[in-house]
């Protein structure tokens, strides 16, 4: 039993806590401890006037419940751990906490920079921003909240568009202004609900959390508060900036976009979303992390729940057990899951960290990046100190102890892992893939010509040889024509030729000879009805000359009002009639010059030919002439056999059988395409390949014939198998690594599988041992890597 009075401090701040309990505030160390109703009680009776015995006594009366003297003892001796009796041990120990506090890092992840004391400040602003706690202002929050909704819901689009272009160089100084300000705001927001509801500020400043800048206020005085209001302070930071970024939304909507206020607000915009995600993550040291401490009422959560893994880790391995005064099951249950996710995510930041900035770092200052990188590293570990120390030591001798006691049992289990580690394993190479058809033609016509008919559209199977469209081409299907006529008459001339001239067929040419010069003839007096015409035109544009005249002097006489008005609407039709009379005039003339040169050059062109053919039946038939005529006649053959083949051409067809790639081929109808203009793109279905870039560090395992296990995104719960077909000879830059590209082939029998899907798939290159396949790539980044930067 303790010879002295045991005496709680007097500077100590207690606040009760329904009944559940009281709060103990220390205002040197600024920490908080949460009592129950019959610790309370103790805490009260430790004024130094009474024994344990005593104490004991008074508090299992108080509450029907047996205190134990020894019970107290333990109580005491955690109360003078924790600093909170007034005992010169306690106050030494609070001496160097005061002077250690002043330290602002105690590792990279939290580096603290102590600004100012705002209490006093935080008092003058409580008393002329009292608005902000009423009623009246938490309907003008929601009623802007709700408008900037919606706003952003509708106008979705164009403010996306507008942040892409908000960032650049030049804007940087704007942003970095904005947001501090913004931030400052959140931060007298909390400090403000606190100063609000009777707390105290006593440290606001900027620090370092997770390598991101922070404004942070120190509102721990909440816990002295009600659970309602600490909820209220924890939240006010986000609230006030809920209503910040409504403003800045509605403002944004209202502004012109080039002036600087609109690009103020976009910045209010874009940060307070940006923000959100990291202000309410619970893992992090900010909002969301003090409303699930206060939700779950257990204050200091992260050190508590860090300190109670740590203890739960080194009891299990020095088989030390718990400590009957811990935490009750549902603290327990808290503190195990928040500690695990907030390691995990500590874990993961600092490794993704450490990737992305030491590999550059590496990559850039080889021997000296490395230890810059391994710098950075230690500088994430708390600084260490003696219970650190001593936790380590008591583990490792936990550890040898328990060795010692069951040396069979953990040689038989480290035997194991070692039979374990020679066990075969298959050695896979992961990566992402694209499918693409093993066959792909690009179909295009080989004459020029319009699109008149399409036969088929995008996704239809075509055969080898099947028709797709249809090509127009007047010029080539004019001259075919002319030709298919020019061939039929010369053979013609020449059957005559061979068959010799009768007199009556001579008669017969003659005649037709006759005939056609006086059809030629015919056609030549249609140039009396042609000048008869132009007289007719020119009567015409002098009557409607005279009829527009007297029109114009008509209606400026009704304006003079000296004639009425039937007089001028007279005019008005003679003048209208003579204009249509004069446009009927010309019109018939354009036609009769058409037809007339059009029949006069089809009648010279069939006098030639019939003169050309009694001259033949004249001159009898020669050996020479018939000679000449069937070398004409080859030849028109000749023609119109390239003209046939010409034609055929117009028929575009499918070379391959597969199915059709190109979309909306349908609205094609009526384009021009030139010789070798694309038209449609065929696909190979029944075979696809694959290529999977591979890093170069991995390639040497790859080989042409091993087997590939494919992941499609399309289709996640199916498998499909492939084989390595080739493998390209020069590897190519991908970002900032060097990869070699693998062709692997896979049947695609259903036909699911389309080319530009991707996934993921993996290459087995073979069983290895684990023991090979665990060190193999940490001995492949020895090799590549490591010995080339050292000096």
């Amino acid at each position: 039993m303790a010879t002295a009075l045991e005496k709680l401090r007097t500077d100590l701040e207690i606040s009760p806590e329904g009944t559940s309990g009281v709060i103990v505030k220390d205002p040197v160390t600024r920490r908080f401890y949460r009592f129950t109703p019959v610790q309370a009680t103790v805490l009260e009776l430790l004024d130094g006037s009474r024994d344990l015995a005593a104490i004991a006594a008074e508090a299992s009366e108080k509450h029907r419940a047996e205190v134990l003297e020894h019970q107290l003892e333990d109580f005491v001796g955690k109360l003078r751990h924790l600093l909170l009796l007034d005992h010169p041990y306690c106050w030494t120990r609070l001496e160097g906490v005061a002077r250690g506090s002043k330290g602002s890092f105690k590792n990279l992840l939290s580096i603290k920079l102590h600004a100012f004391n705002p209490d006093r400040t935080l008092t003058l602003l409580e008393k002329r921003l009292r608005f902000f706690f009423t009623p009246a202002f938490s309907a003008v929050f929601w009623g802007a909240a709700v408008v900037a909704g919606i706003l952003s819901i509708v106008h979705a689009r164009s403010l996306f568009v507008s942040m892409g272009s908000l960032f650049s160089l030049y804007s940087i100084p704007l942003i970095l202004l904005v947001v501090f300000t913004v931030v400052t705001i959140h931060e007298f927001g909390h400090g403000l609900t606190l100063k609000h509801h009777g707390g105290r500020v006593e440290e606001m400043g900027v620090m370092l959390l997770y390598f991101i800048p922070a404004f942070y206020c120190n509102v721990s005085d909440a816990w002295m508060l009600g659970k309602r209001e600490r909820l209220l302070v924890s939240v006010a930071g986000g609230y006030i900036q809920i209503f910040i970024w409504a403003l800045a939304t509605i403002a944004w909507r209202i502004l012109a976009p080039e002036t600087l206020a609109s690009q103020v607000c976009l910045i209010i915009i874009a940060f307070s979303g940006i923000q959100t995600l990291f202000n309410f993550n619970p893992l992090i040291r900010l909002d969301g992390y003090y409303m699930l401490s206060d939700y779950v009422q257990v204050p200091n959560l992260r050190p508590k729940a860090l300190a109670y893994l740590k203890n739960r880790v080194v009891g299990f391995v020095t088989g030390t057990p718990a400590a009957e005064d811990g935490p009750n099951r549902r603290e327990r249950r808290i503190l195990v899951w928040y500690g695990l996710a907030s390691s995990l995510f500590t874990v993961v930041l600092v490794a993704v960290m450490l990737h992305r900035i030491g590999g550059w770092i590496i990559q850039e200052y080889r021997f000296w990046g490395i230890l810059a990188t391994s710098a950075l590293f230690l500088a994430t570990i708390p600084i260490t100190r003696k219970e650190n120390v001593e936790t380590s030591r008591k583990l490792l001798t936990g550890m040898i102890i328990r060795i010692r006691k069951k040396p069979l049992i953990y040689m038989g289990l480290l035997l194991l892992a070692l039979l374990a580690g020679f066990l075969p394993w298959q050695l896979k190479i992961s990566g992402e893939f694209a499918i693409t058809a093993a066959q792909k033609v690009s179909v295009s016509p080989q004459v020029d010509g319009n699109l008149m008919r399409i036969h088929v559209d995008q996704g239809d199977r075509v055969q080898a040889g099947q028709l797709l469209a249809e090509i127009e081409n007047l010029e080539l299907s004019n001259s075919y024509e002319e030709t298919r006529g020019e061939l039929a008459s010369q053979r013609a001339s020449l059957d005559l030729l061979k068959a010799g001239s009768r007199p009556e067929e001579i008669e017969n040419a003659r005649r037709q000879v006759e005939t056609k010069r006086a059809e030629l003839v015919n056609v030549s007096r249609i140039d009396q009805e042609r000048a008869l015409l132009r007289e007719t035109i020119a009567k015409r544009e002098s009557e409607l000359k005279n009829a527009q005249l007297n029109y114009e002097r008509t209606l400026s006489l009704l304006n003079s009002g000296l004639i009425a008005r039937i007089e001028a609407d007279r005019d008005r039709t003679a003048f209208e009639v003579q204009q249509k009379e004069l446009a009927e005039a010309r019109g018939q003339l354009s036609i009769l010059e058409e037809q007339t040169d059009r029949n006069r050059d089809i009648k010279r062109k069939e006098l030639a030919q019939a003169e050309s053919q009694l001259n033949i039946l004249l001159a009898g038939a020669r050996k020479e002439s018939v000679r000449a005529s069937e070398s004409q006649v080859s030849k028109l053959e000749e023609k119109l056999g390239i003209l046939e083949r010409q034609r055929e051409k117009l028929k575009v067809r499918s070379p391959i059988e597969g199915i059709v790639a190109t979309a909306h081929l349908q609205n094609r109808i009526g384009d021009y395409l030139e010789k070798g203009d694309p038209f449609c793109d065929i696909v190979s279905e029944g075979s696809m390949l694959i290529e999977m870039p591979v890093p170069e560090k991995e390639i040497g395992e790859v080989s042409v014939g091993m087997p590939i296990s494919l992941k499609v995104r399309g289709y996640p719960g199916r498998w499909y198998e492939a084989h390595v077909k080739s493998i390209a000879p020069v590897a190519a830059t991908t970002g900032t690594d060097r990869t070699v590209l693998v062709h692997g082939e896979l049947t695609n029998t259903d036909g699911t599988l389309k080319s530009g899907m991707t996934g993921v798939g993996k290459i087995l290159c073979g069983k290895r041992t684990v023991f090979a396949i665990a060190f193999r790539r940490a001995v492949r980044w020895i090799r590549t890597e490591f010995w080339e930067y050292l000096p």
